[in-house]
Order: C-alpha cells, then structure tokens, then sequence
C-alpha cells in the first residue's frame, strides 16, 4: 500500500478529536483530556494530551500534543471551532515525517492542503454551500451533539480528505446502545476502498456526551510511516 494511501485511510480517525461537549459557565475555560493509545499487544504506542477551550459552554479551539512512549512530542493538532463545528479551520503537523495538512479559509471560501517531504503542496476548493460536508473532527463533534437525536445523525456524510485532494464518501452506522452508552462504526461507503480500509468504532457516554473508548486506524504513522491500528482509552480531568 502507497504511503498516500495509508495517509487517506488513517487521517480520518478520531484519536485525535476526544472533545466533549457540556454545559458550562460563561467564561471562557479550558479542559485537558489524556487518551493512551496501545496496540494488539496491549503496549502504549502514543499519548495525546488534548487542551479543550470553551467559550459559554461551546467548544471553539483545541490544541492535541502527541507523544511517543519516551513521551517525547512527536505531532500536533491545533483546530479552530469558532465559525463551524463541521468544517474547522485545523492544522495538523508530524514532525517526523514532514506531514503537513488542514483546511483553512480565504476570500474564495474554504480550502483544503497537504504536502509532506516527497510530496508538493496540493490545493482543494471546497465548493460553496455544500451540505453534509465535513473536516477533521468535524463529524464527531456532529455526533456528540446528537448522541440522543440519532435521526439527525445522516447515514452518509461527505469528508474532506487533504492528502488526496477531494472528498470520500462514508457510512456511519449505530452498532450497539443502552440507556447509558452508544456504539457508532465508521466506514467508507466505496466498497473497493472497504477492502483495505478498516472501521472506526466509538463509544460514547450519552448522558456525559463524551467519549470513552476508540478501536481503529490511527492518525499517527508509525516510526516507519505505515498505518497503525489502536485502542485508545481516555481520562478526562
């Protein structure tokens, strides 16, 4: 498998968007959030440190510092919610590998990039007044604001992809639910993709409206610039 099309299959995997929303004061706040990611083998393959800012109960900036085992930083995540929870302005930055991706915005509207050490910046227009389009944590945040309206939640969502320049389609579909807990499995809709890319799935406290635990692809590369499968668990302070 082409390491673009590893970078496609696992950028778009929530270990990087454990944000939950809840009704707060005011003021403007900050929360911190640690997720530990390990592998089949049950060993800490990465720690993400997420800082959460709210403004009046609203999430409007995040910032995720990944880190290695030796807990030396190794990637970054800085998103911007203030004028769309689904299409965040976002910047993502993997030292090691020179990735570089997110969405941004200017007099023509929003734009996707992405480039790396082998790979030219590339540019996409994201078309005007699209709907049921979304970019980075986008769809998640869509979820935790309707875990207990599931007929809001669309089956099929349209995902902005930086590293391939264009939109996939994918399928969301609710697995397992209790009075307290939801299971939600995110795929690609394209069956040929289906193949090699594997399924999110997440679980969510409902009446926290946060999430507690993530199975799938990662969007950390390994030292080796290949996909890694995680489970991450999350503590919230």
């Amino acid at each position: 498998m082409k390491k673009q099309d590893r970078i496609l299959i696992c950028l778009f995997s929530i270990s990087s968007i454990l944000l939950p929303i809840k009704s707060q004061a005011s003021s403007v706040n900050y929360k911190k959030i640690i997720g530990t990611a390990t592998d089949a083998n049950r060993k800490i393959v990465y720690i993400e440190e997420h800082t959460i800012k709210k403004n009046k109960g609203r999430v409007v900036g995040s910032t995720t510092i990944y880190k290695n085992a030796q807990k030396n930083i190794i990637a970054m995540l800085r998103s911007d919610y203030r004028k769309s929870l689904t299409l965040p302005v976002y910047r993502f930055d993997d030292q090691r590998h020179g990735i570089s991706e997110g969405i941004s915005q200017d007099s023509k509207g929003y734009f996707s990039y992405y480039k790396d050490r082998k790979t030219q910046q590339k540019i996409y227009r994201i078309a005007k007044g699209s709907k049921n389009i979304f970019a980075g944590q986008g769809w998640h945040y869509f979820l935790l604001k309707n875990l207990t309206r599931p007929s809001l939640i669309p089956k099929n969502i349209d995902m902005v992809f930086p590293s391939r320049a264009t939109t996939y389609s994918l399928s969301i579909r609710k697995t397992f639910e209790n009075p307290s807990t939801v299971k939600y499995q995110m795929s690609f809709s394209n069956i040929i993709i289906q193949l090699v890319a594997p399924t999110m799935t997440s679980t969510y406290d409902k009446n926290a409206k946060k999430m507690i635990r993530y199975e799938g692809p990662s969007n950390i590369l390994t030292s080796n610039e290949e996909l890694q499968n995680v489970t991450i668990t999350y503590e919230y302070k």
